[in-house]
C-alpha cells in the first residue's frame, strides 16, 4: 500500500465531503474506528493514484458502504449516545429554568406554551439520526436545527409570566433543581462508564505505530470523558454566575 496518502489540504472539497459522509454512514452502521480509518485511507490512496473522484468510482457513500463487509462494534452505541445527549439537554434546560427562581427564593412560574417550546430542542436531538447524514453533505440542516433550538429557548424565556397570578403552573423550584442535578450526574456517570469500557473507536491511520496509537488513544479517552461532563460543568458555571449576581 502507498503510505503517502494525500493530506486533507490537497484533497478537493468534493472528495472531503464524500469521505465525511462515508464516515458518518459507517458510524451509523457501528463499524469500528480502525476499520473506518483503513477504508478512508484506501479511498484516499485510490484518489491520489488514479485522479478519479470517489463518487465516480464508488458511487454515493451510502452505496459504497453497502458493499463493504467490515467489523462492527456492539449495535446501538450511536443511538444510546444520542439518547444520553437528549437527557443531558433536558437536564441542563431544567437546571437553567430553575436556578434563578431558586436563588431568588421565588416560585417557578410557567406558561403552558413554555413547556411546549422546551420540548423542541429535545425533539431535535432525538431526531438527529434523520438529518445528520444530510447535514454532513449540506450544513444547513444542522444550522437550522441549532437555530430552531436556540430560538425556542429564547422565546420560552420571553413568555415567562410576570407573576404567579399570571402563571399556568407555579412550583417550588428546589426539588426540580435537585432532580435536574441528579439527572445530569447520572447521564455523565453512565456516559463515562460507557466511554471507558468501549474499545478505541477513533479513526486511525493504518500506518500508525503502537506508541503513537496508545498516546492518541489516551488523549481521545480524556477528551471523550470531558465531553461526558460538559453539561454538569456548564451547570456549575451557571450556578456560580447566578450566585455571584445575587451576592
Amino acid at each position: 500500500m502507498n503510505t503517502d496518502n494525500k493530506t486533507p489540504s490537497t484533497i478537493s472539497k468534493a472528495t472531503q465531503n464524500w469521505l465525511d459522509e462515508l464516515t458518518v454512514e459507517l458510524r451509523f452502521r457501528n463499524v469500528t474506528g480502525e476499520a473506518i480509518g483503513d477504508t478512508l485511507a484506501s479511498v484516499q490512496e485510490f484518489v491520489a493514484d488514479s485522479g478519479q473522484t470517489p463518487q465516480a468510482e464508488f458511487g454515493s457513500p451510502q452505496q459504497y458502504a453497502q458493499t463493504l463487509d467490515l467489523p462492527t462494534s456492539p449495535a446501538g452505541e450511536t443511538r444510546k449516545t444520542i439518547i444520553r445527549s437528549g437527557f443531558g439537554i433536558v437536564g441542563f434546560m431544567v437546571f437553567n429554568l430553575t436556578i434563578t427562581p431558586w436563588a431568588a427564593e421565588k416560585t417557578l412560574d410557567l406558561h403552558a406554551s413554555q413547556l411546549l417550546l422546551l420540548l423542541v430542542p429535545l425533539a431535535l436531538v432525538m431526531a438527529l439520526p434523520l438529518y445528520l447524514r444530510h447535514g454532513v453533505k449540506r450544513m444547513w440542516p444542522l444550522y437550522l436545527a441549532i437555530s430552531v433550538g436556540m430560538a425556542s429557548a429564547l422565546v420560552s424565556a420571553a413568555l415567562a409570566p410576570n407573576s404567579s397570578a399570571d402563571a399556568w403552573l407555579s412550583l417550588n423550584p428546589a426539588p426540580i433543581l435537585f432532580a435536574s442535578v441528579v439527572l445530569l450526574l447520572v447521564v455523565s456517570i453512565v456516559g463515562t462508564i460507557s466511554v471507558l469500557r468501549s474499545p478505541d473507536e477513533r479513526l486511525r491511520d493504518p500506518m500508525e505505530d503502537a506508541a503513537t496509537s496508545r498516546r492518541r488513544n489516551l488523549l481521545s479517552r480524556v477528551g471523550d470523558v470531558v465531553v461526558q461532563w460538559m453539561f454538569p460543568l456548564a451547570a456549575l458555571a451557571l450556578w456560580g454566575l447566578t450566585t455571584a449576581l445575587r451576592a
